[in-house]
């Protein structure tokens, strides 16, 4: 098995200050760990995701397996906490995939989630590009594919 990483309350959900557990979509290497957080933890995910892996769940055991608690809708702000998040529907090979603009103190960090500028729903990655959260003071960002350069 392998472990959470150490997240206090994580493992546990005796931490108020852990607030939830925001799943940017649907593919195992985003939510594969989640069985061993406490439903005590919220999670968050897109309704479409949610039913995707509820369905994986049904006819082959390989979906979340829990219970959700909230989900997500394009560029709608919600609270937890001292967070505003701002989730932001983005291009994937996963369906109903995001990103997220988290706001807190003045602060605020952008995490891309996985994402393409190629795909069925391209246009999501041209309007971001397009008119992409303003004055952002931390950028976080996925990089699965990245490949070095091809001599001349």
């Amino acid at each position: 098995m392998v472990p959470l990483p150490p997240v206090a309350g994580l493992g546990t959900g005796d931490d108020p200050s852990l607030l939830a557990v925001l799943i940017s979509h649907p593919h195992q290497d985003h939510w594969g760990l989640v069985d061993q957080v406490p439903e005590s933890v919220p999670v968050y995910l897109g309704d479409a995701a949610t039913r995707v892996l509820a369905e994986a769940q049904y006819f082959g055991g390989s979906g979340l397996g829990r219970p959700v608690d909230g989900h997500y809708e394009h560029r709608t702000p919600f609270s937890l906490g001292p967070f505003t998040i701002t989730p932001y529907l983005v291009d994937h090979s996963a369906y109903d995939a995001y990103a997220f603009l988290v706001e807190a103190g003045g602060k605020r960090l952008f995490y891309s989630g996985d994402f393409r500028a190629h795909g069925h729903k391209h246009v999501l990655f041209e309007q971001l590009v397009g008119d992409p959260p303003p004055d952002i003071d931390l950028l976080l960002m996925e990089g699965t594919h990245v490949r070095p350069q091809r001599p001349g």
